[in-house]
């Protein structure tokens, strides 16, 4: 496995500033977060972003893992009415073409906010809009990674249903997947490793009757990432495992304290 970094822990950092970052704590890749308004029109010029995450890519001697397409989350792009979806698959498309040409492995789409899969009829309209995105994943040989708060019965379902193409897998948010009060190493074995990817390492503090707090670094919440990373090694996961966590306090220290953590949980396993 190899250790990557979201663009989230380097916070308000300029990209090329987020690249210098990742390579600085010993990160080997970094995952390009795509959020707003901005993030969705910079992807519909394709041929520029293309250009230009090669270019830094080549610059700070760093692999693009994928783009993570946070944008998604500010409505209910697939979750809502064919024809919502239809006006976003395009730049999901867009997103494809990018990651295809700095040899990403993957376009993480989201289901969080107010893009979260609640009901059967989320569901059923997130299945049929990734329907749509999977010859176009499978033909840029870019996996779509379909992050989301699902159980496993669910999370099989959309698999099933995209005819569990090497082209659609499951986005594995540690973090996430116990703020909703799933086990994360239970999660990774029953989906097994050729239907992940990448794996997102990011903690949260659980406490009962208080909301999730994510704002806390490796190691320092409820995650238990020993027991994820045994988890993912019995499985045969060798993919990307990208560290999301936020940039508390100094981004630089705490990005390479986070970084240094997986690194070392990863080698003990």
């Amino acid at each position: 496995m190899r250790i990557g970094l979201s663009t989230i822990s380097a916070g308000q950092a300029h990209l090329d500033e987020a690249f210098a970052l990742a390579r600085r704590v010993g990160a080997e890749g970094i995952e390009v977060v795509y959020g707003g308004k901005a993030g969705a029109k910079s992807l519909e010029r394709w041929a520029d972003q293309a250009e230009e995450l090669t270019a830094l890519s080549e610059k700070h001697s760093l692999a693009v893992t994928g783009l993570n397409l946070g944008f998604l989350c500010d409505a209910p792009t697939l979750t809502g009415p064919r024809q919502t979806a239809s006006r976003w698959q395009p730049v999901i498309r867009d997103a494809l073409t990018v990651a295809a040409a700095v040899k990403a492995g993957a376009v993480v789409v989201p289901f969080f906010a107010r893009n979260a899969i609640e009901t059967q009829d989320h569901l059923d309209r997130a299945a049929g809009a990734l329907a749509d995105l999977v010859e176009g994943a499978e033909e840029a040989s870019v996996v779509l990674g379909i992050e989301s708060t699902l159980n496993f019965g669910r999370q099989q379902f959309l698999l099933d249903f995209l005819g569990n193409s090497a082209f659609a897998k499951v986005c594995y948010d540690t973090g996430e997947a116990l703020a909703r009060k799933l086990d994360p190493p239970t999660g990774i074995r029953d989906l097994g490793g050729g239907h992940i990817a990448p794996v997102h390492f990011k903690d949260v503090r659980v406490a009962e009757g208080q909301p999730p707090d994510f704002r806390v670094a490796l190691g320092e919440g409820s995650v238990d990432f020993r027991a994820a990373a045994q988890a993912l090694r019995a499985v045969g996961y060798d993919g990307w495992v990208v560290v999301e966590a936020p940039p508390t306090g100094d981004p630089l220290a705490t990005a390479r304290k986070n970084v240094e953590f997986a690194k070392q949980i990863l080698a003990a396993t």
